[in-house]
């Protein structure tokens, strides 16, 4: 996070387990936290590219925002009935978004017109 900013609250404090049950914790959602955050560094090159802006324009822009890695898992067994509800509506911060691979392939939108569609991702797409 930037070393000063006017919104503190949305630079979360990370949240680790305890190392003597998950040793490799935070070493290992440091390294794919990072994989992602790089990935999204060179879409905002790409983007600025496309949009005629200098290269490195809107990775300044994100360079130092609230990234947030956050790893959610399922217990199906408890919540396993048809029409549960895992992941409830909510929206992103940021310029950029991207999500890990799914075991589901499709991602439920909600445009400006309020209609909902499905954004389907082929199986072997990724």
């Amino acid at each position: 996070p930037p070393s000063e900013t006017n919104y503190p609250e949305l630079n979360s404090k990370q949240v680790i387990p305890d190392p003597s049950k998950f040793p490799e914790w935070e070493k290992n959602m440091n390294s794919w936290g990072n994989a992602m955050i790089n990935a999204l560094y060179t879409i905002s090159e790409m983007l600025a590219v496309g949009l005629g802006l200098p290269v490195q324009c809107l990775r300044m822009k994100i360079k130092n925002g609230p990234h947030l890695l956050a790893p959610t898992g399922s217990d199906l067994k408890k919540y396993g009935k048809l029409g549960t509800v895992l992941a409830g509506y909510h929206y992103d911060l940021n310029l950029l978004t991207i999500h890990g691979k799914s075991n589901f392939p499709a991602l439920e939108l909600w445009l400006k017109t309020t209609e909902n569609s499905w954004f389907l991702c082929q199986k072997d797409a990724f």
